[in-house]
């Protein structure tokens, strides 16, 4: 039964790994070019495609934090009723959802950026590249693009945050709720049930602190994106 409990936080963080090397594949490669061979031209089509890999691939980890959440919520406060909550059919259906979800987000957002015009500067402050940061460089009407950019930011990774932390806090309160239960049992009925809880519980919080490291990198990487684009950074890519 322990066991079932976690085959599929397994997967979903066989996907956070793919996810991550899909990330370090779009950005890497072309930041080494700029920094060994100061190689900084990228085309609109290379731009774009960096633009789509790296959205989806946020978009894509932060669905797959919301599915840890509801699993760790479901094998902590109904582990008696998980393998049928959560069978094989299932997970694989919420991991199939997560990328048509990434992919149905983002794809608008290319087209959005190759119908916009480019006639004054065309130097990026990054080493990749982002959405806003080529949207500001647009002579045209951007009021779409960022429309559609604020939206994606509050539909997707914030009520996602908010999501997944009603769900740890449900399963904080379901934890308490129940240790002071079995308070007034047996003690050997409370030291095995306890235990077992405690064991998830522990094993939970790598997956608490991916979270948190999660969203804060990307609230770090919004902040230092709309620093740059002020102009307070260095140049980096040149679009053409």
């Amino acid at each position: 039964m322990e066991r079932n409990l976690h085959v599929p936080m397994y997967f979903f963080l066989s996907m956070l790994a793919v996810m991550d090397i899909l990330l370090s594949t779009t950005t890497v490669p072309k930041a080494l070019a700029i920094f060994w061979f100061y190689a900084g031209a990228i085309s609109l089509g290379g731009c774009v495609t960096q633009i789509f890999f790296i959205h989806a691939t946020f978009i894509e980890e932060s669905g797959i934090l919301l599915a840890m959440a509801l699993d760790r919520y479901v094998a902590i406060c109904d582990p008696l009723h998980y393998t049928t909550v959560l069978s094989r059919a299932t997970i694989t259906k919420i991991g199939l959802a997560v990328v048509l979800r990434s992919f149905c987000v983002i794809m608008p957002d290319v087209f959005l950026v190759k119908r916009l015009p480019f006639c004054h500067s065309n130097l990026l402050p990054h080493t990749y590249c982002e959405h806003m940061a080529v949207v500001a460089l647009t002579c045209g009407d951007s009021r779409v693009n960022n429309v559609y950019g604020l939206s994606i930011g509050f539909l997707v990774l914030i009520l996602d945050s908010v999501a997944i932390a009603a769900s740890y806090v449900m399963i904080f309160r379901a934890v308490k709720k129940k240790h002071l239960f079995m308070i007034k049992k047996k003690p050997t009925q409370k030291n095995s049930q306890t235990r077992n809880r405690r064991k998830l519980s522990q094993q939970n919080k790598g997956q608490y602190i991916y979270t948190l490291e999660y969203y804060s990198a990307i609230k770090k990487m919004r902040s230092v994106i709309c620093n740059n684009v002020d102009g307070s950074g260095g140049h980096y890519l040149s679009l053409i």
